[in-house]
């Protein structure tokens, strides 16, 4: 439809609060986020808050009966709340770091909870990686920092020989997530990783890092490490943080 359909979103979403009906709050919500509108946020906010309450000291687990699922990422089995903290990052919304921060912090990554298809950590990780990257704030770098300072989030790269373990490849995934959100938050050590991935044995993890890299900062030096190391340096040398671009 286009963002035409906008004013009318906004309308029944009204409608909807003044009804008292919550259900259909969150839909209309979440169908003004896919345009990037932040009109819904304080419902999806609530919704969200009220599923990380209920959970405690963890995060809300998958309770659908969802057949022939597989490992991680398997987009159409998370745990309900994801869903929302995907929305949630499509706003654009300062709002959303306050329930980031929350996630990072009770996030407890293992292999096994990686793997798990009711647990989801992945997707969890996955979904704050997703909003920060939209939003483009320096005050999510201490999320992400708390993310990438789990073991099995960070140093997946490979550079020699067969990996057997094809999930090795799904938390290298992970990592770059985290890194391309680091380098769009503006932090030098999301740039670094970026271009020691530009020499991963696997391509598609490799052309990943790449087309990050020419994405955010304009320029293409293939996958030359030492151009792109420099360029980084030549921007601000001493520093650690540099200016980087919106996700388009």
């Amino acid at each position: 439809v286009g963002p035409r359909v906008i004013p009318y979103l906004k309308k029944a979403l009204d409608e909807a609060i003044e009804a008292n009906d919550m259900k259909r709050q969150v839909v209309l919500a979440q169908a003004l986020a896919m345009y990037e509108s932040s009109y819904g946020v304080s419902v999806l906010i609530r919704e969200i808050e009220k599923e990380l309450t209920q959970a405690g000291d963890e995060l809300p687990r998958r309770d659908n009966d969802i057949a022939y699922t597989q490992l991680p990422p398997d987009h159409g089995a998370m745990p309900d709340v994801c869903y929302l903290l995907y929305s949630l990052g499509m706003t654009r919304d300062a709002r959303s770091i306050p329930i980031w921060r929350e996630v990072a912090e009770k996030i407890n990554p293992s292999v096994e909870s990686l793997k798990d298809m009711f647990i989801g950590t992945f997707y969890y990780v996955d979904a704050v990686c997703y909003g920060i990257e939209r939003l483009v704030d320096p005050q999510c770098i201490e999320i992400l920092e708390k993310l990438y300072s789990y073991d099995y989030l960070r140093n997946q790269k490979r550079t020699g020989g067969i990996e057997p373990d094809y999930f090795k490849e799904r938390q290298a995934m992970l990592e770059l997530s985290i890194v391309r959100a680091l380098a769009r938050c503006g932090e030098k050590k999301g740039y670094q990783v970026l271009i020691d991935y530009l020499n991963d044995t696997r391509s598609l993890l490799a052309e990943q890092a790449h087309t990050e890299l020419k994405l955010i900062t304009g320029k293409d030096f293939q996958k030359n490490q030492v151009e792109w190391t420099n360029y980084i340096e030549s921007i601000v040398p001493g520093t650690t943080r540099i200016l980087s671009k919106s996700l388009v």
